[in-house]
């Protein structure tokens, strides 16, 4: 995907824009020109006093915002469902057996993932710690 060709309407340029306080003025007028008007990084840099590297750098931060935005408003409205260190028992053989092999709870997670169960290594390293006690 490119981040050239997505242009944002104002109110969501607005909505993503209240998120970053920490802005200048200028890099935000800078990252609207670029992402609500379509101009070119080297417009923008010109028109901005600034360099072609450091608009482009104000409109890749702020598609990064834009993203990071939509995944948790994605996540707000489609919640997922992680299992808890019980929901894990029936696995209980298979994970102790990748354990005991070696296995991280990161690759744990990535064959519990290949059974359709939604865990994390927090829940995998819990669930090993409280089995063994």
């Amino acid at each position: 995907m490119s981040n050239e060709l997505i242009l944002l309407n104002s109110a969501e340029f607005k909505r993503i824009a209240k998120q970053c306080s920490r802005w200048k003025q200028r890099s935000l007028d800078a990252a609207k020109a670029l992402v609500v008007d379509g101009k070119g990084v080297g417009e923008v840099a010109e028109t901005f006093k600034m360099t072609k590297q450091q608009a482009d750098t104000i409109r890749v931060r702020f598609y990064a915002k834009v993203e990071a935005a939509r995944v948790a408003d994605f996540l707000s409205r489609n919640p997922a469902e992680i299992a808890t260190v019980g929901a894990l028992r029936p696995f209980r053989g298979a994970i102790f057996t990748l354990s005991e092999q070696g296995a991280s709870p990161d690759q744990i997670v990535a064959y519990l993932a290949e059974r359709d169960m939604s865990t994390n290594a927090e829940i995998v390293s819990e669930f090993l710690k409280g089995d063994q006690a």
